[in-house]
């Protein structure tokens, strides 16, 4: 199989991706670039001897022959790296968050429909074996008709990136609920925990099917945790433990039903460490050589702006005193339009929204 060259923006996470084999046997990693000279070239020579050339010119980066990119790394503003990237001609595939802005959400999206070249989102969470298996076990009417869901997402406060309020780190659980149940939000609430010791946001969302979803993340003391629930009209799923839970309209519950999900493996996956990484990442490769299963499990530009917009919009509502405000929708002119050329983020302040002291650092 001929294997699509890849960069990675970010030195470290180059070297991870290339000696852990994420790529799987889809791509293998050609190219690194990091804006960080001095850890560029602390790990160049490791880098070089695995085949991998080093770029401190990020356009040069991306007109070395490489067909796609992933965009990782410490820089929190990974926009404009996607948008150059795609203009550029390279397939993007972006680690969260996708954005600081809905302005450079519609960017994102205006580069890749112009382009012609695909961008996704590597929402690890959405890759776990859990939750593809409550996805196929909704998709098939097991619960019936959605009426609530819930997705929790925490790190350690110690992996919390810095400056960021909590609502900006919501895809791992927006993106859980989104991805299990098909639906996107159409109006959100923002609350926001002002402890000292922690970052916890919580978003109340609308879906476009009526259905409620309340979205909990951040950054605690505690350990990693990730947690989904769906309740339809005739039964509920819930992951627990590792394992899915599937309660029917009878009261009666049975756990792991199916004991994979249709399309589980992609053969050229990576057979060690991280399935959920790999398959996000072997996943997007073998998108873009044409398989087609691989393609279904794909953030594509518009599911990542449904994951991402709802807590960028859930901070401004926090400022807000949380009031509900409206979602756009990327598909439709009328949703780019409400994105585009709107730069509030969460280190402006005007008039209208003045950020709270706990939310400038």
């Amino acid at each position: 199989m001929n294997r699509m060259p890849f960069g990675v923006v970010g030195a470290e996470r180059a070297l991870e991706i290339a000696s852990r084999r994420l790529t799987g046997e889809y791509a293998e990693v050609r190219a690194a670039f990091d804006p960080d000279e001095k850890k560029l070239r602390a790990l160049e020579p490791e880098l070089e001897a695995r085949g991998i050339c080093c770029f401190r010119d990020f356009m040069k980066f991306a007109g070395c022959g490489i067909g796609a990119m992933i965009i990782s790394g410490g820089e929190l503003d990974r926009a404009q790296y996607a948008i150059k990237a795609l203009r550029r001609g390279v397939h993007v595939l972006s680690e969260p968050p996708m954005a600081l802005t809905l302005d450079d959400v519609s960017r994102i999206e205006r580069a890749s429909r112009e382009s012609g070249k695909y961008y996704a989102l590597a929402v690890y969470s959405c890759h776990r074996r859990e939750v593809l298996l409550a996805k196929e076990l909704f998709r098939r009417g097991d619960i019936g008709r959605l009426v609530y869901a819930e997705g929790s997402s925490f790190v350690r406060f110690s992996d919390r990136a810095a400056g960021i309020p909590s609502t900006f780190n919501c895809a791992g659980s927006v993106g859980q609920a989104l991805i299990t149940c098909g639906q996107r939000a159409v109006r959100v609430s923002g609350f926001e925990s002002r402890s000292s010791s922690a970052s916890l946001g919580v978003e109340l969302l609308e879906l476009s099917n009526g259905a409620l979803c309340r979205a909990v993340n951040g950054s605690l003391l505690s350990p990693r945790e990730r947690g989904l629930r769906l309740i339809g009209e005739s039964g509920s799923l819930e992951i627990i433990g590792g394992g899915v839970l599937l309660t029917d309209g009878t009261g009666k519950t049975r756990r792991n039903v199916l004991s994979r999900p249709e399309g589980f493996l992609l053969d050229g996956m990576c057979r060690g460490g991280s399935f959920e990484e790999s398959s996000a990442i072997a996943g997007f490769a073998a998108k873009l050589l044409g398989d087609s299963a691989a393609a279904a499990r794909c953030i594509d530009v518009y599911r990542a702006a449904d994951i991402s917009l709802p807590g960028m919009i859930a901070h401004r509502s926090i400022i807000d005193g949380g009031r509900p405000l409206p979602v756009p929708d990327l598909r439709s002119d009328e949703g780019r339009d409400a994105c585009r050329g709107d730069r509030f983020g969460f280190a402006v302040a005007d008039e209208k929204y003045r950020l709270p002291v706990s939310l400038k650092n």
